[in-house]
């Protein structure tokens, strides 16, 4: 048998089940979450802790394990990260994808 994501977690003693997947993409042009990680990585981290409330059921857990899409269309394996939901986040954050402030109502993790 190979390996498995499952077993490099357990390895780490991270439960699979307190793991939630997130797949970055987007769909417009100019910077991109792979961008992002690869030439600005805290501009990654703030793009990736800030979540519409409408997800935060979805999304709750003690950790992400989170991937980007390339610019090749495949998908790549870009950490596992410790969460934990700090509030509503201040609307006077920039978007570091569009460069807008565009986060008001929205939640934010760390």
């Amino acid at each position: 048998m190979g390996l498995s994501f499952n077993a490099i977690l357990e390895d780490y003693g991270i439960k699979p089940s307190d793991v939630r997947l997130l797949r970055h993409q987007t769909k417009h042009g100019g910077r991109t979450p792979y961008l992002l990680w690869r030439d600005y990585h805290d501009g990654f981290l703030l793009y990736q802790s800030i979540q519409t409330v409408q997800n935060r059921a979805r999304l709750k857990s003690p950790y992400w394990a989170s991937f980007v899409v390339t610019p090749s269309q495949g998908t790549l394996f870009v950490g596992v990260y410790g969460v934990e939901l700090v509030g509503p986040c201040d609307p006077d954050i920039i978007d570091p994808l569009r460069g807008l402030g565009r986060f008001g109502g929205r939640s934010r993790c760390r």
